[in-house]
């Protein structure tokens, strides 16, 4: 067990080698859907950390370079960050080719848009 779970860590972390798209992010989420597969599990945390480490260093940005917010949503779960990905994800396939950090603000803003004073 051991052996395959050095294994399946091996394998998804030398995927984040290359550039994912927002396709690539949507299916991560989704087969973290199977948590009875070590593969879904590990890919379960590895979007739920790369969702919230784009909420968080979009928030920072925006704090830090007093540049305005790319989306203006309050604290919210990484599993509701998730659920917001998938759904913008699926109802804007034409738009997933992009990088998946652009895809995930893409949906966050669309879930939390700022409004204009």
């Amino acid at each position: 067990m051991i052996r395959r779970l050095v294994l399946a860590t091996i394998l998804t972390l030398s995927g984040s080698a290359q550039a994912d798209t927002g396709y690539d992010l949507l299916r991560r989420c989704e087969r973290g859907e199977d948590k009875d597969n070590i593969i879904g599990l590990l890919d379960s945390a590895r979007c739920s950390a790369f969702l919230e480490g784009v909420w968080s260093g979009a928030i920072s940005a925006g704090t830090i370079m007093h540049s305005g917010y790319v989306f203006c949503g309050s604290a919210t779960q990484v599993g509701q960050m998730v659920l917001i990905y998938k759904d913008w994800a699926k109802r804007n396939p034409q738009y997933l080719g992009r990088s998946d950090s652009e895809a995930a603000l893409a949906a966050f803003a669309s879930a939390y848009p700022c409004r204009s004073r």
